[in-house]
């Protein structure tokens, strides 16, 4: 869309693409049942590997994407494709579930990460994100949370 007078949800081919040109790091969330093999398919033939993360609430779609690229770096034994377990409340064994599934880091909600379970996802290898609701959910939180 060249008219600037128009709004439109550009494809995540389009966002990869201008994302390709800074070198940032794209965080791209699994969201439906499928996803992981055709978003795979699509970032490597952009040759985008090293610049995209993979994460999801489904720990199918996490299963999916370390049994379809399980590789390793020989220099430090990471995974090459990074993966992300997410959980808004995080079970007692979620470090244990993200080993499960071949995650490479642990991603949770805002009001879940206290310093003993960021501590305990590091000690166990893992990286770590937190990450925040909805506008209309962190208004919702604000409001009757806290």
């Amino acid at each position: 869309v060249t008219d600037s007078r128009v709004a439109y949800i550009p494809t995540l081919e389009e966002v990869l693409l201008d994302a390709k040109k800074t070198g940032v790091i794209v965080k791209i969330e699994l969201k439906g049942v499928g996803t992981a093999k055709p978003v795979l398919d699509l970032v490597e033939s952009l040759d985008m590997v090293s610049q995209c993360h993979y994460s999801s609430f489904s720990l199918d779609e996490i299963r999916t994407i370390r049994k379809l690229r399980p590789q390793r770096s020989p220099v430090d034994d990471k995974y090459t494709y990074k993966t992300g377990c997410i959980f808004g409340e995080p079970p007692s064994n979620f470090i244990e579930i993200a080993q499960s599934v071949g995650a490479s880091e642990v991603h949770l909600k805002y009001d879940t990460c206290t310093v003993e379970r960021i501590n305990d996802i590091h000690k166990a290898g893992f990286g770590s994100m937190c990450f925040f609701r909805s506008p209309g959910r962190m208004k919702e939180d604000s409001s009757l949370k806290y």
